[in-house]
């Protein structure tokens, strides 16, 4: 798949979810005061980092069985990131803003890492036989 298309792709499963997940958004952002609380971890906090995981995901071009299991494993070690951070704050409060670092670092840099972990194989593996096949024509 080439690089526009994929940008392109990516770009309009962001915006659709993101579409869908802002009236449930909205409630926290325009709220006077922002606690964290269980209904705003699973509002506002946990879909931050799943909006772009699920938009890598779709945009990839692999076979739809094999991107509902990345959606499903990928969401759980999010899930697991996000509450790990979150415990580790409540329990070492004199690093706090170090774990608030780490926090806001991975919230951008964990969906990537986490796609490319899974897909990696596949873009390679698809780039790799192009590149074959164009030698092959040359060669012929």
């Amino acid at each position: 798949m080439r690089l526009l298309q994929f940008l392109g792709r990516f770009i309009f499963f962001i915006t659709i979810l993101i579409i869908i997940w802002y009236p449930f958004a909205s409630k926290y952002l325009f709220s006077s005061t922002n606690v964290l609380t269980v209904a705003s971890f699973f509002i506002f906090y946990l879909p931050l980092n799943l909006i772009p995981f699920f938009a890598l995901t779709l945009a990839t071009p692999i076979e739809k069985s094999k991107v509902i299991k990345i959606i499903m494993a990928g969401s759980l070690i999010i899930f697991v990131f996000n509450l790990l951070i979150i415990g580790l704050q409540f329990k070492f409060p004199a690093i706090i803003t170090e774990l608030f670092f780490i926090y806001a670092i991975g919230r951008i840099s964990i969906p990537i890492i986490v796609w490319l972990g899974f897909v990696y194989d596949d873009i390679i593996g698809i780039s790799l036989q192009k590149n074959s096949s164009k030698r092959m024509t040359k060669k012929i």
